[in-house]
């Protein structure tokens, strides 16, 4: 009788052990480095956003310039802290830290970028939702563009997976 009883909780648990792989197994996919780049001809640098994405739902999202073919930056224009989780096609991201540089300079040192606090940034700690795709088997994903504010037009994005 006891073997009987057995069964049916070893059934339940590996049911609710397989549903927790998936999911860890489908977020897992995001983990790594992935930018998007351009070329600056004025400053005769790559400018790139990138987004780094941690196994322990951390992640950091940057924008900065580095000598064409270079991995290192030169200098940022911003960067962002936080948490995040992803679900079919959204990324929910609260970010927790974010610093922009003086108006007055096309980029600066790290240690040089202003932090925002809650008051002028008030979409600090508040989750924030995008849809976010996977395709060419999860080397890329776009973040689809659209109309904003009912008449600009902003351009769908497409990272890479770097690393």
């Amino acid at each position: 009788m006891k073997k009987f009883l057995l069964f049916p909780l070893f059934a339940l648990l590996l049911m609710f052990t397989a549903c927790n792989e998936a999911a860890n197994e489908f977020e897992n996919k995001l983990v790594g480095t992935w930018e998007s780049a351009g070329f600056n001809e004025y400053m005769e640098l790559e400018y790139v956003v990138d987004y780094i994405f941690n196994p322990n739902g951390s992640y950091e999202y940057r924008h900065y310039m580095r000598e064409e073919g270079e991995r290192q930056p030169v200098g940022f224009i911003m960067i962002e802290r936080g948490n995040y989780s992803y679900n079919g096609h959204t990324l929910t991201k609260t970010a927790t830290f974010m610093a922009y540089r003086p108006y007055e300079q096309p980029y600066v040192s790290e240690d040089s970028l202003r932090p925002y606090d809650e008051t002028s940034y008030p979409a600090l700690n508040n989750a924030q939702q995008i849809e976010l795709v996977l395709q060419n088997e999860n080397r890329e994903f776009l973040i689809p563009g659209g109309i904003v504010g009912g008449d600009v037009i902003v351009e769908d994005q497409v990272f890479v997976r770097v690393d």
